[in-house]
């Protein structure tokens, strides 16, 4: 392939030009720090998840972020792509019926049904992925553990004549 303009010079084979743009998006996509887009479908989907509340120990941004830093890396690969096409609008439309729904939080409660009991596995499996971050989140802090009612995690002792 011949690039015209300042890159005449420049020849490339549709081989080499499909896999740059692959190597190029594999990297940005396994970068977990949310971006600035990816931060306000977070906080959305945070807010109608929890319907406005939020532990007060808690600090939503970050809390997803360490849940992110945990899972599985060709998981954390899943879901970022998922979020980069929920922050593009012709796929976000396709996934939620809006162009950029975030700001409207009876619309983002309305995705987060229609997604839960979609016939479309890619929306099911997003509803998914979110639910388990999101609840997640909540349990990653032992500081929030008294305002959403949770013991903690269970302890076990054993007697010597026991086993």
């Amino acid at each position: 392939m011949k690039l015209n303009g300042p890159f005449n010079q420049v020849k490339l084979s549709r081989r080499s030009f499909l896999l740059l743009g692959g190597i190029s998006g594999y990297g940005a996509l396994m970068a977990y720090a949310l971006g600035p887009k990816e931060e306000v479908v977070w906080q959305a989907l945070y807010r109608s998840w929890t319907e406005g509340w939020t532990p007060k120990s808690a600090s939503p941004l970050k809390d997803i972020e360490a849940v992110l830093e945990h899972i599985r890396e060709d998981k954390r690969a899943e879901l970022s792509l998922a979020f980069k096409l929920l922050t593009f609008a012709p796929t976000c439309f396709y996934l939620t019926g809006y162009f950029f729904p975030w700001k409207d939080p009876y619309k983002v409660s309305k995705i987060i049904q229609k997604w839960q009991y979609s016939e479309r596995m890619e929306q099911k499996k997003i509803y998914a992925g979110v639910a388990a971050i999101i609840n997640s989140s909540f349990y990653g802090r032992v500081e929030s553990y008294q305002d959403i009612g949770y013991p903690g995690a269970p302890s076990f002792s054993l007697n010597e004549g026991a086993l």
